[in-house]
């Protein structure tokens, strides 16, 4: 029989309230199972303060976390099922705040899942792992130019205690909406503001010196594929391609330049007028273009780089089962993914943090451009 003034919780109880499973609170409290100490000391934590402590139950969950296995009850269900305290974590780094969510929102371009790139899964798997780390869950909200209700529901109802945004538009309406919130936030990408905090690869530069090696090389007739030039990372690209060749006294030819490419359809069409058009290399402002580009002179049996040279402004895993080794930028997506969550923890917890990050890559020189 339950003593008087004591407070009986369950395992359920526990589990609703901090969002967990029934199997994540009977580990903390048995300590058996693989989970995380900070996961632990959460849900031990919580449990005290909801809780009356009382002898007999001390000495049961010391029991309980005993290396053997749980006693079963009459009914066939773990003995540790109710839960009446737990001892007290030694250390406790961060506490689920009252008004605090413990979400973290990552703004994701609507047309992530109409594509194969990598990009997204690495930033995504970087932000995830930093916020595990913080006991802090993601969720994913999608957005274009011209519907914002997701995010715009997630912020008036405060889903969120931040949100990261991966790969921005140069969109005036969402970057006000972000402001005027209230909810910290973090861009996984470069923006022109500099009142937002950004944690980005140094695209201009990078692009800027692939560019140049390759008129240093001699290469001077250079044809450039690039997508949506609404985003400022395809901006960035062509902003470090043009540089290159004012850098070199060159002026682009313009009737090699292709933006604005988003299709399968459209990247071998303008690979088809590239060749027809005589250039000597074409650089594909991302992984994906460049290895549509790539089936394009497959297909058509063109030799690289004997007939034509090819380069990418981003490596990826796309390029990697080419014939012929693609000259490339690599940047680290996963790391980027990290860094923005950094940010974005620090800021939630109303710490200093950088308003510009900028991560380092390399230029890898393969065969297609020898």
């Amino acid at each position: 029989m339950q003593e008087p003034g004591m407070k009986k919780l369950t395992m359920e109880d526990v589990a609703r309230e901090l969002g967990v499973s029934k199997t994540t609170v009977s580990r903390s409290v048995s300590g058996k199972g693989r989970i995380g100490k900070k996961t632990r000391e959460r849900v031990l934590n919580y449990i005290e303060e909801h809780t009356q402590k009382a002898q007999p139950e001390e000495k049961a969950l010391k029991k309980a976390a005993a290396p053997k296995q749980e006693p079963q009850d009459a009914a066939g269900e773990n003995a540790s099922e109710h839960v009446t305290a737990a001892p007290k974590p030694a250390v406790l780094k961060r506490k689920r705040s009252k008004s605090g969510t413990c979400n973290i929102g990552v703004v994701l371009p609507e047309d992530l899942f109409a594509s194969d790139r990598p990009y997204f899964p690495k930033a995504l798997k970087g932000i995830s792992e930093t916020a595990d780390s913080e006991d802090y869950d993601v969720i994913m909200i999608l957005v274009d130019r011209n519907d914002l209700s997701r995010l715009s529901r997630v912020i008036e109802q405060r889903k969120a205690d931040g949100l990261i945004l991966i790969r921005t538009l140069q969109d005036e309406k969402l970057m006000e909406m972000l402001k005027s919130s209230g909810i910290p936030f973090v861009a996984a990408g470069v923006s022109d503001d500099p009142e937002i905090y950004q944690a980005d690869n140094d695209y201009e530069e990078a692009c800027f010196e692939l560019t140049n090696i390759l008129l240093m090389k001699g290469i001077k007739k250079i044809a450039a594929v690039a997508g949506n030039m609404s985003y400022v990372m395809n901006q960035k690209r062509m902003d470090g391609f043009y540089k290159a060749h004012r850098v070199r006294g060159i002026s682009p030819d313009k009737s090699l330049i292709f933006t604005d490419v988003l299709t399968p359809l459209s990247a071998a069409r303008a690979a088809d007028t590239i060749l027809m058009r005589g250039a000597q290399c074409i650089i594909g402002a991302d992984d994906v273009l460049t290895s549509h580009v790539l089936r394009e002179l497959e297909e058509k049996h063109v030799q690289i780089p004997g007939e034509i040279k090819l380069a990418s402004f981003h490596d990826s895993q796309l390029l990697a089962a080419a014939k012929t080794g693609i000259t490339a930028i690599q940047f680290h997506t996963e790391e980027l993914g990290r860094e923005a969550c950094r940010m974005l923890l620090h800021q939630i917890r109303g710490e200093e943090v950088p308003r510009l990050t900028k991560l380092s890559y390399e230029v890898t020189l393969r065969e297609s451009t020898k």
